[in-house]
């Protein structure tokens, strides 16, 4: 039996704004530890978070450059997960009314086919603490660093819409382009403003069914993403075959 793939991404893009999502503080994850906080990217009880105007307008000419449309309400909700990057206990995303829906971007396939791969919606978020392990003596230790808490972040979902690797790589190099273009982010997967994450499942060529996927999380280059969805590919096939 001949397999194709399902592949769908999503990418978090950090907006280039002075300060962060919610609160005055610097937007420099990259300076000393700790150093650009206040009480409300230190999730503080009581603290009232403030949306940043500069942000949000960031964020639409990012979704307007991608042809998406703007939602006339959208709203931020509790994202709740516990880990020690996130002390407060959840995240503030906007999981059920976006900032934008539609849009999409057209690429040439390895066939020299022309392909539109669709956007689903884009969505803003904060995003949050950075972990840093490190070992004192032989002794694991973790430490946080908030500098990163409340960064302004988007997230681009797809439609599940790709088939091969290939087509995934091309699209996140005309979707950097395009953001680098509206001025929005500096789109560096290497200092993480630009991070992706792939969903790829398989089915029989010429179904329509979606089955069970596999999430590949956080990767910083291109590169690495096509790798990482040519392994998933082959496995997946190869688990298929064993029954």
């Amino acid at each position: 039996m001949e397999f194709e793939a399902v592949i769908g991404l999503e990418i978090h893009v950090e907006l280039n704004c002075a300060t962060k999502l919610f609160c005055d503080c610097p937007n420099n994850p990259g300076d000393e530890p700790n150093a650009n906080t206040c009480p409300t990217c230190l999730w503080f009880p009581g603290a009232v978070p403030r949306l940043s105007e500069e942000a949000l307008n960031k964020a639409a000419l990012l979704c307007l450059g991608f042809g998406a449309e703007l939602q006339p309400v959208s709203a931020f909700d509790q994202k709740v997960y516990y880990y020690p990057d996130l002390p407060k206990g959840y995240q503030l995303s906007q999981a059920h009314l976006p900032l934008s829906r539609g849009g999409g971007i057209e690429i040439m396939n390895e066939e020299g086919v022309t392909r539109r791969l669709r956007i689903h919606h884009i969505h803003m978020e904060e995003d949050v603490a950075k972990l840093v392990h490190e070992m004192e003596g032989r002794t694991p230790i973790s430490l946080v660093d908030f500098n990163r808490a409340g960064a302004p972040l988007v997230e681009i979902v797809t439609e599940p819409d790709f088939r091969t690797p290939f087509e995934a790589m091309e699209f996140l190099k005309a979707l950097r382009t395009q953001i680098r273009y509206v001025g929005s982010s500096e789109c560096s997967m290497e200092n993480g403003t630009m991070r992706a994450d792939a969903n790829i499942s398989i089915r029989p060529k010429g179904s329509t069914e979606l089955n069970t996927k596999v999430e590949v999380k956080n990767m910083n280059s291109i590169k690495h993403v096509g790798d990482a969805i040519a392994y998933e590919i082959k496995r997946q096939t190869e688990s298929v075959g064993n029954g």
